[in-house]
C-alpha cells in the first residue's frame, strides 16, 4: 500500500512540475516568420520527413519556439509549408527510393 501511494505521489509531483515549468516559457521575446506562430509548448514540431511520428516523452519539456501553423510542417529547409505540399514530396521521395531500388547494379 505505501509503494502504490508513493508511486503515485511522485507521478503527481512530475506532472505538477512539468506543468509549473510550462508556466514560465518566455515566448513574448521572439519573432516568427511565415507559417509559424510563438507558443510555450513541447519540444515537438510537425516535420515533413515524420508527419505520423509519435513525440517522444522526453522531448516533452515545455519550451518557447517558433512552431509552424495548423495545417502547415516544418521542410528540412526548415521552413513551414502547407501540408499538401509535404504529403507530395514525400510521395515523390518515395517513388524514386523505390524506382532506385529496382535498378540493377552494375559491375
Amino acid at each position: 500500500m505505501f509503494f502504490k501511494l508513493n508511486l503515485l505521489s511522485l507521478a503527481g509531483l512530475g506532472l505538477f512540475l512539468i506543468l509549473l515549468e510550462g508556466c514560465f516559457c518566455d515566448a513574448e521575446k521572439l519573432e516568427c516568420p511565415k507559417n509559424e506562430f510563438v507558443l510555450c509548448g513541447s519540444g515537438c514540431q510537425v516535420q515533413c520527413k515524420e508527419l505520423h511520428k509519435h513525440c517522444p516523452i522526453e522531448v516533452l519539456k515545455f519550451t518557447d519556439a517558433c512552431y509552424c501553423l495548423p495545417g502547415y510542417a516544418r521542410e528540412e529547409s526548415g521552413i513551414c509549408i502547407p501540408l499538401k505540399e509535404c504529403l507530395k514530396k514525400n510521395k515523390q521521395e518515395k517513388v524514386e527510393e523505390e524506382e532506385e531500388a529496382k535498378e540493377p547494379e552494375q559491375p
